[in-house]
């Protein structure tokens, strides 16, 4: 494995990591990879959801 992570793996992972501590989604802070931020995010919500209850 490189250490070099890309910006996409970098946009999904941060995506995944906010939807599953139940946060808003930012996909604005990754211009160019909102689809991947988006999907982290929905990936992230629901495995977060699974172990936790959602206030709304």
């Amino acid at each position: 494995m490189s250490q070099h992570t890309s910006s996409r793996e970098d946009a999904y992972q941060a995506g995944y990591q906010r939807g599953f501590a139940g946060k808003q989604s930012q996909p604005e802070r990754f211009p160019g990879q909102e689809d991947e931020y988006r999907r982290g995010h929905r990936k992230g919500w629901q495995d977060g959801y699974m172990n936790q209850p959602r206030p709304f």
